[in-house]
C-alpha cells in the first residue's frame, strides 16, 4: 500500500503519556494531512468538535475520562468517526462498551508503529471509498433520475454527463435482449471480473432489471461478483423518438473498499468478543477451546434446524458471551470442588441475569442477542430452568441452542467438580432430557449429527 493515501487525513491522538503521543508525532505526523496529539480527554473533546478529524487514536487508560467514554463522545458528535483504541492486555472490561460504541480496531500494547502505520492506510483507502461513493451517489441523485415532468431535460443530462461518466465509473451498455452490447475501459480492468460478464454475453438478472425500470425507469441495487467485487449500479433506460426502451445503461461504482470497512469492524468485534469470552473462562478455569466448541456446535444445530445463514452468523458471534455474568461470581464459588450449598447454587444461578443486565442496554445488534442468550441458556423446554421458568418456544431459538451446545461440552471435558463423560453417557442424558430440557426437534438433530459433534470433540479436545 501507498503512504500517499494518508496524505488526505487528519489524525487526532490522544494519550495521558506524553512520551507515546512524541513518538506517535514523530513517526506519523509527516504522513498526514494534520496530526493533532493531546494528552488531556477534554482538551481533545474540544479540538474535536472545532476540527476535521478523519481517525481518532486513543487509549484506553486515561484519568478524567477513560478512552471508552471519551470516544463515546467522539461518536455521538461524528457517528462515522474510525476509532483505533489502544487497549493494554488487562483492558478486558471495557470489551463490551467498546464494541457497543463500534470501536474500528483494537491494538493491544506494545505495539509496532509499522503495525499501526499498515492500520491506517487500510483506513484511508476505504475513507477515500466512501468519499467517492457520496460524490457518485449525489451525482446520479442530482442529474440522472428521470422523471416525467422533466424526460427531455433528463435524456439531454445524461449524453452530456457520458462521457464523464465513462472516464470515472464503471459502465455496461445491455440491449432489450439483455445482452451487453458495450463494456467501457474502466469495467474491463476491473479485477476478478469473469469473462461472462463482458460484451457479447447475457445478463443472468435480465428480466427483473427490465422489470424494474418499466415500472420506476431507474433501478439501483448491489451486484457481488466472485464474493470480492461490490458494485453499487444504476440501471437508467434509454428510450428512442417513440419513448420505447432501446438500451440500458448500466453504470457502476466499485464500493468494496467499504463493504470491506464493515467486515473489518465485524472481525474486530468478534476478536473483542472472544477476547472477553476467554477471560470469562479463564475466571471460572474452562478450558482455552470451550468457546470455540460451544460455537462449532451450535452452527451444526442452527443450520440443520433452518436457520437463514445471515441469523447462524449473529448466533455464532454471540453465543460466547453465554457466560458473561460470571464475571461477577466469586472464584470459590465458580472454582469450588466440593458440592456447592443451595445459597452458593443461588449465587451461580445469578449468571444468567447478571449477564442479561451487562448486554441488555445495547443497541449493538450481537450484544443484544448475547443478552437474550445470557438471560435464557439455563431455561428449559418444560418451564423447569431458570431464572425467568419460562418454556417451549417462548425460548429464543438462540438461546435454546446454546443450551444443548453448552450442556454437550461441560459433560464430555473435565471440570472441577467432575471428571468428563463419555459421550455415550452424555448422548443418554441428552436423550433423557429430550421434550424436558432440551426441545425435542434439536435433540433429533443432535442425535443424527453425532458423528460431527464427536469430530470437533476430539479435534478441541483438551481432556489430558
Amino acid at each position: 500500500m501507498s503512504t500517499k493515501k494518508l496524505k488526505n487525513l487528519n489524525l487526532l491522538a490522544i494519550d495521558d503519556e506524553v512520551l507515546i503521543l512524541n513518538h506517535l508525532e514523530k513517526n506519523i505526523s509527516y504522513l498526514c494531512k494534520s496530526f493533532k496529539a493531546i494528552d488531556n480527554p477534554l482538551d481533545a473533546l474540544e479540538y474535536f468538535q472545532n476540527n476535521k478529524i478523519d481517525i481518532v487514536i486513543c487509549d484506553i487508560r486515561m484519568p478524567v475520562m477513560n478512552g471508552i467514554e471519551l470516544c463515546k463522545k467522539f461518536k455521538e458528535i461524528n457517528k462515522n468517526i474510525i476509532i483505533i483504541m489502544i487497549s493494554a492486555s488487562n483492558d478486558s472490561a471495557y470489551l463490551v462498551d467498546a464494541i457497543n460504541i463500534g470501536i474500528n480496531k483494537f491494538l493491544i500494547k506494545p505495539y509496532r508503529i509499522k503495525e499501526l502505520i499498515v492500520i491506517l492506510e487500510e483506513f484511508a483507502i476505504q475513507i477515500n471509498a466512501l468519499v467517492e461513493a457520496n460524490a457518485y451517489n449525489n451525482f446520479v441523485k442530482n442529474n440522472l433520475e428521470i422523471k416525467s415532468k422533466d424526460f427531455n431535460e433528463s435524456i439531454n443530462s445524461l449524453y452530456q454527463y457520458e462521457n464523464a461518466i465513462n472516464k470515472t465509473n464503471l459502465v455496461r451498455k445491455i440491449n432489450t435482449n439483455g445482452e451487453i452490447t458495450s463494456v467501457n475501459k474502466k469495467f474491463k480492468n476491473l479485477k476478478d471480473i469473469g469473462k461472462n460478464e463482458l460484451k457479447g454475453n447475457s445478463l443472468l438478472n435480465f428480466k427483473k432489471i427490465l422489470e424494474k425500470i418499466e415500472k420506476k425507469a431507474l433501478y439501483k441495487t448491489l451486484n457481488i461478483y466472485n464474493e470480492k467485487i461490490y458494485l453499487h449500479a444504476t440501471y437508467l433506460p434509454i428510450f428512442d423518438t417513440n419513448k420505447k426502451i432501446k438500451e440500458i445503461l448500466e453504470i457502476n461504482h466499485d464500493v468494496s473498499e467499504i463493504y470491506n470497512l464493515n467486515e473489518e469492524i465485524k472481525k474486530t468485534q468478534k476478536a473483542i468478543i472472544y477476547m472477553l469470552s476467554t477471560v470469562i473462562e479463564t475466571h471460572s478455569k474452562e478450558t482455552a477451546n470451550h468457546v470455540q466448541r460451544v460455537v462449532s456446535y451450535s452452527e451444526i444445530l442452527a443450520n440443520k434446524y433452518g436457520i437463514s445463514t445471515p441469523e447462524i452468523e449473529l448466533l455464532k458471534m454471540a453465543s460466547p458471551l453465554h457466560d458473561v455474568g460470571k464475571i461477577a461470581i466469586p472464584d470459590y464459588i465458580l472454582n469450588k470442588p466440593e458440592s456447592l450449598t443451595q445459597e452458593e447454587f443461588n449465587i451461580i444461578k445469578s449468571h444468567s441475569s447478571v449477564g442479561f443486565n451487562i448486554l441488555k442496554d445495547s443497541d449493538n445488534k450481537v450484544l443484544s442477542a448475547a443478552a437474550i442468550i445470557a438471560h435464557e441458556h439455563h431455561e428449559n423446554w418444560d418451564g423447569t430452568g431458570y431464572p425467568m421458568r419460562i418454556h417451549g418456544k417462548d425460548i429464543n431459538i438462540f438461546s435454546r441452542i446454546t443450551s444443548l451446545a453448552d450442556v454437550f461440552d461441560a459433560l464430555t471435558q473435565d471440570r472441577c467438580y467432575k471428571k468428563a463423560w463419555s459421550i455415550e453417557k452424555t448422548v443418554d442424558y441428552i436423550k433423557k432430557e429430550s421434550g424436558k430440557k432440551f426441545e425435542p426437534k434439536l435433540v433429533n438433530i443432535f442425535l443424527d449429527s453425532i458423528n460431527e459433534f464427536i469430530k470437533i470433540n476430539q479435534k478441541y479436545n483438551e481432556i489430558n
